[in-house]
């Protein structure tokens, strides 16, 4: 037969290996109850209010960006071309405006048609749905490794 006290005991332990689940437990119902209420509270907003759908499914304008320019490729008239994708292949570019920017400090710069740049003219053209780049300087040496490419097609 079980003593009093041993069946105290045991309550008393069984009561306190509870008090730990039972913060854990409330942790939790709090921490699901803000993550609930914070997803309720997102609004879906429109990022191209003035935008045309097509029956490529994409809505116009469309940006790309982040394209790096980083394979340089110097030619005999002493220009530097770099050619990359840039065009999704289901969007046809000779039906649409694009224009093509490099972005430094936050700042866009488009360079179709071509600008003076960095001691040098910078220039991009679309070549089919890649973008061809093409750098002359002046002194002969390009001042940059990489250029950031943005696209905008309207």
């Amino acid at each position: 037969m079980i003593q009093p006290s041993n069946i105290i005991e045991q309550t008393k332990l069984f009561i306190l290996n509870l008090k730990p689940m039972k913060k854990i437990s409330l942790k939790w119902s709090i921490a699901i109850a803000l993550i609930i209420v914070g997803l309720g509270s997102c609004k879906k907003e429109n990022e191209y209010p003035a935008s045309t759908s097509t029956n490529s499914g994409y809505h116009y304008p469309v940006t790309i960006n982040n394209l790096i320019a980083g394979q340089w490729i110097k030619n005999g008239g002493g220009y530097y071309v770099c050619q990359m994708p840039g065009v999704p292949t289901s969007i046809d570019p000779a039906s649409h405006n694009i224009k093509i920017y490099t972005v430094r400090n936050n700042e866009d710069v488009q360079i179709n048609p071509s600008i003076l740049f960095m001691g040098g003219t910078l220039s991009a053209a679309m070549i089919g749905n890649d973008v061809q780049l093409t750098f002359f300087p002046i002194n002969g040496n390009i001042p940059f490794s990489y250029l950031v490419i943005k696209i905008v097609i309207e």
